[in-house]
């Protein structure tokens, strides 16, 4: 199987889990300010929140597995930072700062700043992850004890950034994805017994997360980080045996559009609520469908505008915000 096939599959599941979370949760509060009445059943929010583990999960335990592949090719520090630069907090800078403008009202006062006041607040996260993995990508002497070094430090300045507390809990995802790529490269595999044994644990490690919950901060750390692996485990899984034969133009495209939708969706939400154009808000299952279509397709046909733009009128820093 083609391992980049693996990964466009999982990377679309993944943002169309974050839409579909960020979809559900305009009826519990976020964005913050809204004045849309919690009409929508509870499970509504279990599964809200469900969809965004497994989504952000992926997502970071594919920015993992990729990593692993440009510390193959011998990368030097300066490109790799400022490739990081440009493609997180490049376009993190600019829509956050476009987004503090157009909805100020709708930013968490708990994180106020252009970046974590929103959404937008895993771009950085996600940074983060990637400058921590420095010593593995320069293949560095003692590289994975001056890894959990810094996992350790960053971890205990938690209390000073949003993105810190974030950072604990999907660092070890990130590491995940990385080993995993690992293990792909030396071609070392499961028996198949092995992995129903790891199904088996993942699947009640996550109905236990589900159906026990804790006020123990320490258990609450450790299920979360668990819990997310099981979720990657058995989305890799999934993944790794079907049997591709070709991929459809809808797949290229939501697959080349998933960094657009993952920043723009948001703004569309808002942009809906904002201006009362979702229905009368007893109708809450399809105002969720409308939110999730629309935050998908329009941050697409943004991307092909800002596409076409970029090559016909010769303006490649146009891509740079995409």
């Amino acid at each position: 199987m083609n391992l980049k096939l693996d990964i466009v599959y999982m990377r679309i599941w993944a943002i169309l889990f974050i839409v579909a979370h960020h979809s559900i949760h305009i009826y519990w509060y976020w964005p913050v300010n809204t004045d849309i009445p919690a009409l929508s059943p509870l499970f509504m929010l279990s599964l809200s929140t469900i969809f965004k583990n497994i989504g952000l999960a992926i997502f970071t335990y594919i920015s993992g597995m990729l990593v692993f592949y440009q510390a193959s090719k011998k990368t030097t520090l300066h490109h790799f930072i400022t490739k990081k630069i440009k493609r997180l907090l490049l376009p993190a800078l600019i829509w956050g700062i476009l987004y503090h403008i157009l909805f100020p009202h709708y930013e968490s006062n708990k994180i106020p700043t252009f970046i974590n006041g929103n959404h937008l607040w895993y771009l950085l996260m996600l940074f983060t992850c990637m400058l921590s993995s420095l010593p593995l990508i320069l293949n560095l002497k003692h590289k994975w004890s001056i890894v959990i070094v810094i996992y350790s430090i960053i971890s205990l300045c938690s209390h000073l950034n949003w993105t810190f507390i974030e950072f604990r809990f999907y660092f070890p995802i990130f590491i995940i994805g990385y080993i995993s790529s690992y293990l792909k490269e030396k071609s070392i595999t499961f028996s198949p017994k092995i992995n129903l044994i790891f199904l088996f644990i993942s699947f009640s490690l996550i109905i236990l997360y589900i159906e026990i919950p804790s006020t123990n901060s320490f258990i609450l750390f450790f299920s979360r980080i668990l819990n997310m692996t099981a979720i990657c485990y058995i989305t890799s899984y999934i993944f790794n045996h079907i049997k591709y034969k070709s991929i459809k133009p809808i797949t290229t495209t939501l697959n080349n559009s998933t960094f657009t939708i993952y920043l723009l969706h948001q703004f569309v939400i808002n942009f809906l609520i904002k201006n009362n154009l979702l229905l009368n808000y007893n109708l809450w299952y399809c105002n969720m469908i409308i939110c999730f279509l629309t935050g998908i397709i329009i941050p697409i046909a943004f991307s092909f505008i800002i596409n076409k733009l970029s090559v016909n009128y010769h303006l490649p820093f146009l891509k740079n915000l995409l």
